[in-house]
């Protein structure tokens, strides 16, 4: 595309874009400039398919929103967080906005693996922590699923609605309430069908410590003994493991590591470490499964004997 076709609808300064393009087609391969103009490499073509969401607007690509956009003021700060005149989540946020968009259009890659997780005859699915979109990639590939969303956040309830709504899926509920008050949300379960529960945030909820999340895993295997629990995780890797993969992943890994733990709104565990606690929770089984998306891993639990059996 020409340039003045780029900039013109978008009301850019013509010079200031070419000198971006320029850079971003010198240091990357996800561009060229050719004489038709700038267009998509091959290589940025295998980018769009891997990181681009289709919505009812179109395509979303996440170019890692969540490293850049919504950890610039953090970037920025860093001196002020080691000296401790920064405190995160009182002097210091990150930009929320750049965090959920990057979310919405990376989790994508997550739904081939969470689909095959879920059981052909379970009827139930149930996502702690919602603005994925994975509720929808459901929603579309098995509608004889009953949907549920769970999040303590009313306005991220309430957000997710109306997005699932615009992709045409109609038939989610909604349940508001803190995670670790099981007593509260999972009385809303018909818990005699078998059902599945699933994240992509158990790295989060370990923010609040390990026990609590052990304790978590007991009282799902108390209530809900039938049911399968999946987590998708991108474990901390082993040094052994860096001769393994490609550079790119290996970086990607230790970068996810860093964002969590500079702000401790989580936890990277390794995969023995997540097992582990699965294990301690009394869960009858774990199977562990590469999802084929970055070094991403499923973690599909039976909670009880009886889910074995879905």
């Amino acid at each position: 595309m020409k340039l003045e076709a780029l900039a013109k609808p978008r009301a850019l300064k013509q010079e200031i874009l070419k000198t971006l393009l320029d850079y971003v087609c010198g240091v990357d391969d996800i561009l060229e400039d050719t004489p038709a103009g700038y267009q998509l490499s091959p290589f940025g073509q295998a980018v769009i398919k891997r990181y681009g969401k289709q919505t009812a607007e179109g395509i979303q690509v996440n170019f890692f929103d969540v490293r850049t956009g919504a950890y610039g003021p953090v970037w920025s700060k860093l001196s002020g967080l080691l000296t401790g005149d920064e405190i995160y989540g009182e002097t210091l946020h990150r930009a929320g906005s750049f965090a959920e968009k990057g979310l919405y259009t990376s989790a994508k890659g997550m739904a081939p693996a969470l689909i095959e997780a879920i059981p052909a005859d379970a009827k139930i699915a149930l996502e702690l922590g919602v603005e994925t979109g994975l509720l929808e990639c459901l929603g579309r590939e098995r509608r004889d699923l009953t949907l549920y969303g769970l999040d303590r956040n009313p306005e991220a309830l309430a957000k997710c609605a109306r997005l699932a709504e615009r992709e045409d899926v109609n038939h989610i509920k909604w349940l508001e309430s803190d995670l670790f008050d099981t007593e509260r949300w999972i009385s809303e379960l018909p818990n005699e069908i078998p059902g599945v529960i699933y994240t992509i945030h158990l790295h989060e909820f370990m923010a609040s410590g390990r026990e609590k999340l052990v304790k978590l895993v007991q009282k799902l295997v108390q209530k809900l003994p039938n049911w399968r629990f999946v987590a998708i995780e991108q474990p901390r890797l082993e040094k052994e493991a860096r001769e393994l993969i490609s550079p790119a992943r290996w970086l990607y890994s230790h970068s996810n590591i860093l964002i969590h733990h500079l702000i401790k709104n989580g936890r990277i565990l390794s995969r023995d470490e997540w097992t582990e606690i699965f294990e301690d929770g009394g869960a009858a089984s774990i199977d562990v499964r590469p999802t084929g998306y970055l070094e991403y891993q499923a973690y599909v639990v039976h909670l009880g004997e009886g889910a074995g059996a879905l």
